[in-house]
Parts: C-alpha cells; sequence; structure tokens
C-alpha cells in the first residue's frame, strides 16, 4: 500500500498525518496533538510517552523522509483520547481547556479514516482484564481482549442453551456470513474472527464481538438483548466502539407517485388494485406449500434421518454411510450413533403410549436430528454433490 506524509490544520496549527493511496487518514502525529492541547491550558498535560499503555495500537513512525521515528496515534483513538481529557477539563473546571477538547473530538470526527477501526484499553492499564458478564444473574459470559479485538467466549454462551459453537461456525451460512462481514469490514479479517483457546477448563472458541451478536442472535431474542447490554456497558468503560448496524426498517421507502389529476389518481388507484389482487392470488396459491413447509419444518422440533433423507431424494442407509466418511456418525450395532463432536446436532426423543387409563407414559427414548442438524447435513450432502457434479463437468470438458 502507498502512504503518504501530509499535514491538516487544527486550531491553526499543522498537525502531520500518514495516509493512503486513497487519500484517508491512518496515523495522527501524537506529538503534534499534546503540543496543541498543553499549549492552552494546563489543566491538560498529555504526556505521548505516556499514551503507550491507554492506547495499544500507537507506534512509532517517521513523519519525514529519513526523520527519526514520532509516536503516532489512529484517529479513533484521538476522538477517544480528547472525550477523555475533556473530561479532566471538566473536573478542573477550565472552559478553555474543555472547548478544545471538544474542537479537537469533532475535528477527529470529521477526518477521513482508513485502515481497520481500532479498539482501545481501559484509560491508565497495562493488560486489558477480563470482564465476565452473568446472563439471568448466573450463567457466565467472558469477554476480553485478544490482540486489540474484543472478543467472547461463545463456548460459555453456548452451553447455555446447549448449543455449540464450533456447529454454528460450520453450517455453509455461517462461512458465507464471515465472509462477507470481513470483506464489507464490519468485522475482523476473517482469521482474527475466531480463536480457541486450549487446556483443562481453559478451552473455548472466543469470537470477535460484531460476530458474536450474529451468534447471540441464533440463541435467541432474549439472550441477544442481554448480549447487547454487555456491549454496551463495554462501550461506556472504552472496551470497544461501537458500530452504527442499519436497521433493515430504515431503509428508504420506495417513491410514492403524487397525482397531478383526478385522472391520474384514478390510474394509480387501478394499478395499484392490481397489484395487490395479483399478490393475493400468489399468496392463495402458495399457501398449501407454505402450510405444509411449516407443518414439516418450521414448526417440527426435531427429524428422523429418514425424513432427511427423502428430503435429499436419497435412502437412510447412503446417508448414514455418507456421514459416516465424513466422520459425523459411526455405526454401533445395531444401530447408527453421533460422533461427540456432533452430538449437539441431535436431541432425545421419548416414545409415549398411553394406558388403558389414558395416562401417557414414556416407553424409550430415540435420538432425532434438531433444526440445525438437519440443516448442517443438507448443506454437507448438498455441498459435496455439488463439487463432485462439477469435478464430473470439468473432466467431461
Amino acid at each position: 500500500m502507498r502512504r503518504k506524509i501530509s499535514t491538516r490544520t487544527f486550531e491553526q496549527r499543522q498537525i502531520r498525518v500518514l495516509t493512503d493511496e486513497n487519500g484517508k487518514v491512518i496515523w495522527v502525529n501524537l506529538g503534534d496533538i499534546c503540543a496543541t492541547l498543553t499549549r492552552v491550558s494546563t489543566a491538560v498535560q498529555v504526556d505521548a510517552e505516556q499514551m503507550r499503555t491507554m492506547y495499544p495500537q500507537n507506534t512509532k513512525i517517521p513523519f519525514k523522509e529519513g526523520g527519526r521515528p514520532l509516536w503516532a496515534i489512529k484517529p479513533y483513538d484521538l476522538q477517544r483520547l480528547a472525550q477523555h481529557y475533556k473530561e479532566l477539563a471538566a473536573a478542573a473546571q477550565d472552559g478553555a481547556a474543555e472547548e478544545i477538547c471538544e474542537r479537537l473530538d469533532l475535528w477527529a470526527c470529521n477526518l477521513p479514516k482508513g485502515g481497520e477501526r481500532p479498539i482501545m484499553r481501559l484509560p491508565g492499564a497495562k493488560v486489558w482484564p477480563d470482564k465476565e458478564f452473568r446472563f439471568r444473574g448466573q450463567q457466565a459470559v467472558t469477554f476480553r481482549s485478544e490482540d486489540g479485538i474484543l472478543m467472547v467466549n461463545a463456548t460459555q454462551a453456548g452451553h447455555i442453551f446447549q448449543k455449540q459453537v464450533t456447529c454454528w461456525l460450520n453450517l455453509a451460512p455461517t462461512r458465507k456470513l464471515r465472509k462477507e462481514m470481513a470483506v464489507s469490514g464490519t468485522s475482523a479479517v476473517y482469521d482474527r474472527q475466531v480463536k480457541t483457546t486450549r487446556g483443562r477448563n481453559r478451552g473455548a472458541t472466543w469470537l470477535e464481538y460484531r460476530l458474536g451478536m450474529k451468534f447471540a442472535q441464533m440463541l435467541g431474542p432474549e439472550f441477544l438483548e442481554w448480549y447487547r447490554s454487555c456491549i454496551a456497558e463495554l462501550t461506556r468503560y472504552g472496551y470497544v466502539i461501537l458500530e452504527v448496524e442499519k436497521d433493515a426498517r430504515e431503509e428508504a421507502v420506495p417513491e410514492i407517485p403524487v397525482p397531478q389529476s383526478f385522472e391520474d389518481a384514478q390510474q394509480i388507484i387501478e394499478r395499484q388494485w392490481k397489484e395487490i389482487c395479483r399478490l393475493q392470488n400468489i399468496i392463495r396459491e402458495n399457501k398449501p406449500k407454505v402450510d405444509y413447509y411449516l407443518h414439516l419444518v418450521e414448526q417440527r422440533p426435531s427429524f428422523r434421518s429418514t425424513q432427511v433423507a427423502d428430503e435429499l431424494g436419497t435412502t437412510p442407509r447412503l446417508l448414514h454411510h455418507f456421514l459416516k466418511e465424513h466422520g459425523v456418525c459411526v455405526f454401533e450395532s445395531p444401530k447408527w450413533v453421533v460422533t461427540p463432536k456432533y452430538q449437539s446436532l441431535q436431541c432425545d426423543v421419548p416414545y409415549m403410549r398411553r394406558n388403558k387409563h389414558g395416562r401417557l407414559y414414556v416407553i424409550g427414548h430415540a435420538k432425532h436430528w434438531t433444526k440445525e442438524g438437519r440443516q448442517f447435513v443438507l448443506e454437507l450432502w448438498r455441498a459435496y454433490h455439488q463439487d463432485a457434479l462439477t469435478q464430473q463437468q470439468s473432466n467431461g470438458l
């Protein structure tokens, strides 16, 4: 990447910055900022050397050809610095210092920013302490910093609902989502979205907090709301700077034509009525299919292997042998069982019988696929056979 050293004006002083090939600011000279702030008031005493423990992304770079390296700060961290010293100035009742910190915050906000959005440390802390929250006041979920990225212990979160995060990560939609988040910049790069730790009582899968938001959404609305409240609290303490997520309900509404005459109004009403009738006919035609799908899939808590095989157009025997080849299940006479790694994809379904007195009682249990398990098997089968078909077509060419 080609980088260029230039200057930006703040308070009639030239602040040296480093920009990328698109002219977006990557680094700001911290010494120039400190000199500008301390020149205004003694209430704001900023030392560039002391910023190292407060902002972990700070580094030394030369701001001229052959010059000595000087401390530089990320534009996002500069906003946090301005807010931090604004609070100190307010506590010292120094109005001039408070005003310049506010102007610095606005100046940093308006800078065209480039590079990955950073996360800052707690003010004055040399190491980020793990932050633990308790869902419903009981089950603990831990947040921590890994190389400047806020991570959440997804293993703990999944255990609350008897879900395994590894199974969720192996789903094709999840892999696609991770790539889209990495490409769009709404999350860290693909390889840094997930981190695993090993060891007795320490083994866990950690997700970057924005990817963790998607996992929390899968676990349920109650947990998602609680997760957002945790992120909000971490934001107040400087762990993370939140991105504002766009709400689908806030998307632009198509422009509604305004009639210029009574005849125009009649034509618009007629067109809209025809469109409404067309959509109602589509709804009526598809209603049996929707009802069948809801009964067969959405409203079913579990699925037998026979049902999944029928959906794929194969037999249970071929399906089980396919899953065996991929390490999902093994045959233990007289039945097929799922390997420990994928046990969360199945659930126990009781067999019930009613006696002559009308009372129901359990006579046994069977293993069925959960909704996530069915989705996993479908995607695994289709992805494999699609790859095989593509390879056959390429060999035929």
